[in-house]
């Protein structure tokens, strides 16, 4: 569908990664008002997530499917085997590497606390909107389907692909896909994002109280 159809009120927005980008341009434009469980996750691979979104989660972060890859800003990377999706805020360097999980309970509690009312919200509420970076058409079928599966209520599925082309700006396309609008707009100059190009593109767009 067309991007400018789907402007409107929503009950929530919800970030499917791909980086921390979505969930930081959600909350700088005001219309994320809860921490969802893959804000924060490098989630590069969408038949992942779509697998994520099948299972409930089931799984997701167990101390089992962890394996620690590499350190980046004072934390430890750490990725979830079972689903292919890294941490990279969340074990801190002031633990050496023998004790990297240390903070794991804690991190444990608060994911499955996202989880519970992620699910919650995805089935008692609607109209949502999920938005995801980086995401190919057919990744975004995949994704729409499982969400489908998931939510049985009315959503829109927004998919941001960032560029690096000087002369090109913003780009709205149309996939041809019921629920899912996609966008290409700037790289931006770091991990943030465009904050310019993110305003024009979500303007219009609004939480429902």
């Amino acid at each position: 569908m067309k991007w400018e159809d789907c402007r409107g009120k929503y009950k929530a927005f919800i970030s499917l990664g791909t980086t921390c980008q979505t969930a930081h341009q959600l909350k700088r434009l005001k219309l994320r008002n809860s921490s969802g469980p893959l804000d924060w996750f490098m989630s590069p691979f969408a038949e992942d997530v779509a697998k994520l979104l099948d299972s409930r989660f089931k799984g997701f972060m167990e101390w089992n499917n962890l394996q620690l890859m590499g350190t980046a800003q004072n934390y430890y990377i750490v990725r979830d085997t079972a689903y292919q999706i890294e941490s990279y805020h969340d074990f801190p360097m002031t633990y050496n590497p023998v004790s990297w999980g240390t903070p794991y309970p804690q991190f444990k509690d608060t994911m499955q606390r996202r989880i519970k009312r992620f699910v919650s919200l995805v089935q008692k509420n609607a109209p949502l909107c999920f938005v995801r970076i980086q995401t190919s058409k057919a990744e975004a079928e995949q994704l729409d389907a499982a969400l489908c599966r998931l939510a049985r209520r009315p959503y829109r599925l927004l998919i941001v692909n960032l560029h690096h082309q000087q002369n090109r700006n913003i780009t709205f396309e149309d996939w041809g896909l019921k629920r899912v609008a996609s966008v290409s707009i700037p790289h931006g100059v770091d991990w943030k994002g465009s904050d310019e190009a993110w305003s024009t593109i979500m303007r219009g767009f609004s939480l429902s109280s």
